[in-house]
């Protein structure tokens, strides 16, 4: 499950005008740093998160609880954080689609806020590949299939959760059919965490990709689900869904480094 860095900016000139006017933000200096408009209060003061999903992949009332109590803890939002179910789409509607083509179709954002009070927005897509698998057809037969019924195959295959990150706002794709569709739903819980740990920045150390505390939610799947094996055999207590180091780095993300007085006056001892 990994961050996605691409540079999207003719994507991003194709789609502006379709999209909300409320989806516009003050980005950071660097875009490695967009994930502080989430974290921090500045220029936003709330968090609007919407969730789309394809009919079959709704995501259950305790994963949108987990995540939703994982951004409070970590986002200085003092205006509040708002979790919105919105679109279900219909399979036959999602058929032929990629996860960004959805998502740019269904996308609205926040409305009836002003620029001052816009909030942060972050966009969550539930689908599953398996609805642009073509049925078997026999060599016989393959004369009579319809070619509008027809999906490029490509599409049909598993994806792992993932987020992009750019350009704003972030989007965190989960599809169902990721490891066959057969996920305990306690890690299908913990792969949207594990995302939106993403999009608030974590894994940024050392260019890793993914956290190497085998246990800690920011770790790969299987890491977590091997773990979770030991720690039965050995009757070990729960861990925590973090490790100390990921917490210790959204904590030092989420408050910005005090500037001693003589920085800001440009005097010098």
């Amino acid at each position: 499950m990994k961050r996605i860095w691409l540079p999207f900016w003719l994507l991003a000139l194709l789609t502006s005008s379709g999209q909300s006017e409320t989806i516009r933000t003050t980005l950071p200096l660097e875009i490695g740093n967009a994930h502080l408009l989430y974290l921090r209060s500045e220029p936003h003061r709330s968090l609007y998160v919407e969730v789309d999903a394809v009919k079959g992949t709704e995501p259950s009332e305790a994963e949108l609880t987990k995540l939703t109590a994982f951004l409070r803890e970590w986002c200085q939002k003092p205006d509040g954080i708002t979790v919105v179910r919105s679109s279900v789409i219909a399979r036959s509607a999602a058929r032929g689609n990629s996860a960004l083509s959805l998502a740019r179709q269904h996308m609205e954002g926040p409305a009836g806020t002003s620029d001052a009070a816009s909030p942060a927005y972050l966009y969550i897509l539930f689908y599953d590949n398996r609805v642009n698998r073509n049925s078997l057809q026999s060599p016989r037969g393959a004369a009579q299939w319809p070619a509008r019924d027809t999906v490029p195959p490509q599409l049909a295959r598993p994806e792992n959760p993932h987020i992009v990150s750019f350009p704003y706002p972030a989007m965190i794709h989960v599809d169902r059919s990721w490891m066959g569709g057969l996920l305990p739903d306690k890690y299908e819980r913990s792969c949207s965490l594990h995302e939106a740990g993403h999009v608030l920045g974590l894994v940024s150390r050392e260019s890793e990709t993914e956290c190497e505390t085998d246990w800690c939610c920011m770790a790969s799947t299987s890491e977590n689900i091997t773990s979770d094996i030991v720690s039965w055999v050995k009757c070990e207590k729960p861990k925590p869904d973090f490790c100390g180091v990921c917490t210790a780095e959204l904590r030092q993300s989420k408050h910005p480094p005090t500037r001693h007085p003589c920085a800001l006056s440009g005097q010098s001892w």
